[in-house]
């Protein structure tokens, strides 16, 4: 699955050949069929922000980073964060960014020491 998604990405990126997004998302989206968490994140993306042949479809971007959070990408999951901080949804935001900072993603680490110099969390009390 991960040379599958590296093909996808070459010809996303245009790296040592002509760009081609129409077969990028075919490697993507087979890679992402065989378990990739990677690919599912660049699905995620293309949906997001929109690519040649693909439109920007949100709900088909928060579902594709979505099933790459629950195998375990954690800049996956730190988006899902992002997205409920967009709705005002901030503790389930902060709980999405906790698992993502507990995976290595400092972007939520500053992002939880934000939210905690603004209030939103508490330091627990020992009993």
């Amino acid at each position: 699955a991960d040379a599958i998604w590296m093909i996808g990405g070459v010809y996303r990126d245009g790296s040592g050949m002509a760009r081609d997004e129409s077969k990028a998302l075919q490697f993507l989206e087979k890679a992402a069929d065989l378990g990739s968490s990677d690919a599912r994140y660049d699905l995620g993306c293309a949906y997001r922000n929109g690519i040649p042949g693909v439109e920007i479809d949100v709900n088909m971007a928060n579902m594709h980073f979505e099933l790459a959070a629950k195998n375990g990408h954690a800049l996956a999951r730190h988006n899902i964060g992002c997205n409920l901080l967009r709705r005002a949804d901030v503790g389930l935001a902060i709980k999405h960014w906790r698992i993502s900072a507990a995976a290595g993603y400092t972007d939520s680490v500053a992002g939880l020491i934000g939210r905690f110099e603004m209030g939103f969390i508490c330091h627990q009390q020992d009993p």
